[in-house]
């Protein structure tokens, strides 16, 4: 759910607050989005780490430490990156993305969609709700029991050059219907990138520093 193109390119600060079994951390940055969903990343708290997200790769380069390496992504059922959500989800996205539309209802302002991927192996049913035009929740669903899951609450849009924006959403993740993690993401503020924003935060590896390969799976 990266964005389209009718952001960009744009800088964006940001917090990220997590509470993995009990233990909470901060995170803090800068991200400058651009052309074709790349993603550059520098965050000042708790470390000093640039990050560069492409669709297929992700790249981290921890400047104090002289270490880098580069995540390679597989194809699977992941429709949502974990990373900076910010345009509004459309009501047809995961139509676009090849999903099985099997559910529609209607309830007074609200519209309840369910999407099943055509993996049948290990498929994904994805439940959107939409309240007065705006997606307010989705639920990712990799055990179909539903037991397993992941539920991202939208719990704040706001507006940036007369486009709608989700400024504040929570990921919850739920284990036999247990929540053990909870990130929430806060969009600080944003404004249109400049010449400058671009030279700081494109960065490249220096020649003497190694580059690890990892994969995500």
């Amino acid at each position: 759910m990266a964005p389209s193109g009718i952001f960009i390119p744009l800088l964006v600060f940001f917090t990220q607050i997590s509470n993995i079994n009990g233990i909470e951390s901060t995170i803090r940055g800068e991200s400058l989005l651009i052309n074709n969903n790349e993603i550059y990343i520098d965050l000042s708290e708790p470390i000093n780490q640039l990050m560069f997200i492409s669709s297929d790769s992700t790249l981290i380069y921890y400047p104090d430490d002289n270490r880098a390496f580069i995540l390679k992504k597989t194809k699977s059922d992941t429709v949502m990156d974990e990373f900076l959500q910010l345009e509004p989800l459309s009501h047809n996205y995961y139509s676009q993305l090849g999903f099985q539309k099997i559910v529609e209802k209607a309830i007074n302002d609200t519209l309840i969609y369910q999407f099943l991927s055509n993996n049948k192996k290990t498929p994904t049913l994805i439940t959107q709700k939409i309240v007065n035009t705006k997606t307010v929740q989705i639920i990712i669903a990799t055990n179909i029991a539903a037991s397993n899951y992941t539920k991202i609450d939208f719990n704040e849009y706001s507006v940036f050059n007369g486009m709608d924006y989700i400024k504040k959403y929570t990921v919850t993740t739920y284990d036999s219907n247990v929540p053990v993690n909870t990130t929430e993401y806060l969009i600080e503020s944003l404004r249109e990138a400049e010449g400058t924003d671009f030279e700081r935060l494109k960065f490249t590896i220096p020649a003497n520093v190694d580059v690890e390969h990892k994969s995500f799976n």
